[in-house]
């Protein structure tokens, strides 16, 4: 019975400490859980934010690409000193078989390219349809080469495309390589839109996202 008597404070001090550890920990716990409130509560705030801002970046790269309606994308032609664009347009033109006055043309520029040491050249025309139309004859002759236009040296070929924004060349890219690995046999674009068909007599189809290539069978 002493023996018990005695044990009694150690035991008691035990549970005033097991105790003390528990309130601790508790009001830890506590803490925690009110933080976590805090943060769904924050982050359910955010939502609407995020929403806001996707419907801005929408906004934005709809602005963007219809600001380039007009634009000729001209990659390839060797940069050179005292180099004027628009005899360099125009030896194009005469070499695929197109007529356009200088009129048509608002502005030209070279313009460095993400990631190289190149200069594309980007002509913007009076309106869209004169850039297709240009468009439409210089594809037809398939290909252009830099010899073709009087530069001598290697020869190297020469593209003309729409001047797609960067979210759109991305998409570009990776409908051509889907389209090689589900054997669509065309790919193009037209007044800024990326267009897919199967096969020469399949109904084509408009790519404008990820979404879009997703659902290609």
């Amino acid at each position: 019975m002493e023996t018990k008597l005695t044990a009694l404070p150690q035991i008691q001090t035990d549970l005033r400490d097991l105790k003390e550890t528990c309130e601790f920990y508790g009001a830890k716990i506590e803490g925690l859980t009110n933080n976590m409130s805090m943060m769904e509560t924050r982050l359910s705030n955010l939502e609407p934010m995020k929403e806001d801002l996707a419907a801005t970046k929408d906004h934005l790269d709809r602005e963007m690409t219809q600001a380039r309606y007009n634009n000729l994308e001209i990659k390839g032609v060797p940069l050179t000193k005292s180099e004027n664009l628009f005899e360099i347009v125009e030896k194009i033109e005469n070499f695929v078989g197109y007529n356009s006055p200088r009129s048509h043309i608002n502005y030209i520029s070279r313009v460095p390219v993400h990631g190289s040491n190149e200069k594309n050249i980007i002509v913007s025309f009076v309106n869209r349809y004169v850039k297709e139309e240009f468009l439409a004859t210089a594809r037809a002759k398939k290909t252009i080469l830099t010899t073709d236009l009087g530069y001598h040296g290697e020869s190297k070929r020469v593209f003309l495309n729409d001047h797609l924004t960067p979210k759109l060349k991305m998409l570009l890219t990776k409908t051509k390589q889907l389209a090689k690995e589900k054997n669509y046999l065309h790919v193009w674009v037209k007044f800024s839109k990326i267009h897919i068909r199967k096969s020469d007599t399949s109904r084509a189809q408009v790519i404008n996202s990820l979404n879009d290539l997703n659902k290609l069978t």
